[in-house]
């Protein structure tokens, strides 16, 4: 062998990292070691190479790699391997790459550390839409490690609301008792306003947002200076959706989201400005200003190409457009745009948020303001049959107040009588928008 016994086993422990920054190694092995081991390795082994970067950054070639991690694993004991990816877990963690230290945390299992890391930097890691590899990290560990931790369980719970809503509620409602149970205001308010978000933008069910927005503007307010900027964001964020949605208080939820489109431009969040623009837009419409929605909705298009923004945010941007274009009765280029969402949607996202009933709705409208009457029954029978957002009552009122119009249409007196009535009952359980939005 070109190497000795040492650095044999040293060698079998650098397998383990995907990379090997050269102060690591230092660490590891001491700096005369590392330096003595980098120029043996890099003189006598092509499959061992130095990236490219002002930061010495080295890496194995991805099959000489594999074949010695069983090596590894036969040759190293337990304690060897968890020492060395627990010395990586802190080291990058000090140089502010928290998503490989999550890695190698969960590797070894040191979910006390996990939780720590997600506690401090999960939210920057949403707010830089690093939702995919944290969530593929999430993936690797047992979901009975996630239901015993609240971090985790919230964090997994709000990344699956990107791609999976449908899974994501269990997550964050076991999430939020945990933190119940341990006392954990941080926990506690991240959880409100992530459920805020869920009930307004998944399932809309925006009464029973209304617990968690008072909860959480009560805890804000008296909390919101000790709290750190990514947090501050995240609240003044779901409360300005609380507040649009649920309360239609416009005044509170221009004051937040004022400061969470300035604050967010000036630190470079790309997500959560692009999260602002979206609510801002959604405030001038319902109130009828259409000057405003449209210039919100024209600053937003570059996000819908940047990859700093979560898929949902840039899906939702699509509807927005689409609904502007319903509302400003533009037939021929609101099916182009109706076309451009099918399309660009991930097909779990668009079932399972508000969108897919959304967008139901608007079609029926449409539709009936063209006269297509067997048009307005296809696309109400396609809502009705949506078994998530579709089913709830917010929605399914409209469906029904919708089939109401085309039984009437139709001269059918008694079906008509028999869906509005069936949309009035399922609006009682809306009581909460409904009132503040007739006020």
């Amino acid at each position: 062998s070109c190497f000795s016994q040492d650095q044999v086993k040293k060698i079998l422990l650098m397998t383990l990292l995907e990379e090997l920054p050269g102060t690591l190694l230092e660490r590891l092995f001491s700096a005369a070691d590392a330096a003595s081991l980098i120029a043996d390795m890099t003189g006598k082994n092509r499959f061992f190479r130095q990236l490219d970067g002002e930061v010495p950054l080295f890496s194995f070639h991805h099959l000489f790699r594999e074949s010695l991690l069983p090596l590894c694993e036969s040759r190293m004991t337990d304690h060897q391997r968890r020492d060395i990816l627990r010395q990586a877990s802190c080291y990058h963690l000090e140089k502010g790459e928290p998503l490989r230290a999550l890695h190698y945390s969960a590797r070894i299992a040191d979910f006390s550390f996990f939780e720590s890391v997600l506690r401090d930097f999960g939210l920057l890691l949403l707010h830089s839409n690093k939702v995919k590899t944290l969530q593929r990290i999430l993936d690797s560990i047992p979901l009975q490690y996630i239901n015993d931790h609240a971090w985790l369980s919230f964090y997994f719970g709000a990344c699956k609301q990107d791609s999976e809503p449908a899974r994501a509620l269990p997550f964050l409602h076991n999430a939020k008792k945990l933190f119940a149970d341990t006392d954990d205001v941080i926990g506690l308010l991240v959880t409100n306003s992530q459920l805020i978000e869920y009930h307004t933008i998944i399932d809309g069910q925006f009464n029973t947002m209304q617990k968690y927005v008072e909860e959480l503007e009560t805890v804000f307010s008296l909390r919101r200076h000790d709290l750190p900027l990514s947090l501050q964001l995240r609240m003044s964020y779901s409360l300005a959706v609380g507040f649009c949605f649920l309360q239609m208080n416009m005044e509170k939820v221009r004051h937040y989201d004022t400061w969470v489109l300035k604050t967010s431009v000036e630190h470079g969040l790309e997500n959560m400005s692009a999260m602002a623009r979206l609510i801002r837009a959604y405030r001038y419409s319902f109130v009828g200003n259409w000057k405003g929605c449209l210039e919100e909705l024209e600053a937003s298009l570059p996000f819908v190409a940047n990859p700093l923004v979560n898929g949902l945010t840039r899906l939702f941007i699509y509807p927005l457009q689409v609904n502007l274009l319903e509302m400003t009765g533009d037939f021929i280029i609101y099916r182009e745009q109706r076309k451009e969402l099918v399309c660009v949607g991930e097909q779990d996202a668009l079932v399972q948020s508000v969108i897919g009933p959304l967008l139901a709705v608007l079609n029926a409208d449409m539709a009936l303001a063209e006269g297509d009457i067997d048009g307005v029954e296809g696309y109400i029978e396609q809502g009705l049959q949506n078994s998530h957002a579709g089913a709830k009552p917010h929605l399914r009122s409209q469906f029904l107040f919708y089939q109401a119009m085309m039984y009437a249409v139709k001269g059918q007196r008694d079906k008509a009588l028999t869906a509005i009535s069936e949309s009035l009952s399922s609006c009682l359980y809306c009581v909460f928008f409904i009132s503040k939005a007739d006020t």
